[in-house]
This record gives structure tokens, sequence and C-alpha cells, in this order.
């Protein structure tokens, strides 16, 4: 699954729009310059996060938790949305 496609999943997720495009970043780039967007390799990888986390749903979605990564696919990966 590519980044536009992850970008859609997220916008889903959420409700509204992850962010202005569909690239993801290293979570403390000092800016947003190209050479800080994920190489194919960590797309792979926040993919399986997406699919873990979708894997991991519990429904009814009325689940108590203190967790913060509970509802986050990317919590813990070091990328965030651009």
């Amino acid at each position: 699954m590519g980044e536009c496609m992850l970008w859609i999943v997220e916008y889903i997720r959420q409700g509204t729009p992850p962010s202005q495009g569909c690239k993801m970043v290293k979570a403390n780039a000092e800016n947003y310059e190209a050479i800080y967007f994920l190489t194919d390799e960590e797309v792979l990888d926040a993919a399986t996060c997406y699919r873990r986390w979708w894997e991991g749903r519990k429904y009814p979605k009325t689940y108590w938790t203190i967790d913060p990564c509970y509802d986050e696919p990317l919590c813990g990966t070091g990328y965030r949305w651009w």
C-alpha cells in the first residue's frame, strides 16, 4: 500500500485531512524538505503499523483505555504526516 492510500485511510479514520499532501516524514524532522520523507522501506513499515492497528481494532468502539497509542497507528514509530 502506498503513501497516498495510507493518507486516504487516515483521512477516513480521522474525518479530516491528515496533512496538506500525501507524504510522511520523520517525526523529529527540522523541516519538510524531501530529505526527511520516508524511504520505500519506511513506508512499508508504516503500512504494517496500519495493518496491525486495523487487525487489533475492537468493536464496539466503546473501549476505555489510558493508552495514548490505542487509536493512533503511527504512535511510537517516529513517522508522522507532513
